[in-house]
């Protein structure tokens, strides 16, 4: 496993200890186990079990952890139907804002700016010799 996981696991370890009872048993035991089993020894976790968890500083992974944790184990149905909504409604939202045939139709709704071509000016053959000439000595 690689440094970082067992790192996580780690401070999983610590927080399992600070979670009342009644949240522990919702957690399925051979998850618990696996944490227990691949957690890294030498790693001292930063997280202290006298300080509330929302007042700590905790690694961007433990974040995602608990996160996957909270959704899988302890989330109510309620909450599960009202995330999968909303996850859908994000998803329709995108693709009612990206919607192929609406792609090009939006641009026309926005004021175009004037927008017209910049004549270029062609150079002679002296012209370009002496610009040279000109860029040569500037840079000496």
């Amino acid at each position: 496993m690689e440094k970082m996981s067992k790192q996580v696991f780690s401070d999983l370890i610590v927080i399992f200890k600070m979670m009342p009872s009644d949240m522990i048993n919702k957690i399925n035991p051979s998850f618990i186990k696996f944490v227990e089993d691949n957690y890294d020894e030498k790693y001292k976790s930063d997280i202290k079990p006298y300080i509330p968890i929302m007042e700590q500083k905790i690694s961007e992974e433990t974040q995602t952890m608990l996160g996957l944790i909270y959704q899988e184990y302890l989330m109510g149905n309620e909450e599960k139907k009202q995330l999968i909504q909303e996850k859908k409604d994000k998803i329709e939202k995108i693709r009612q804002d990206y919607k192929n045939d609406d792609l090009f139709k939006k641009g026309d709704s926005i004021k175009q700016k004037n927008n017209k071509l910049v004549p270029i000016k062609k150079q002679s053959f002296f012209q370009i010799i002496i610009s040279k000439i000109k860029a040569y000595f500037k840079f000496k």
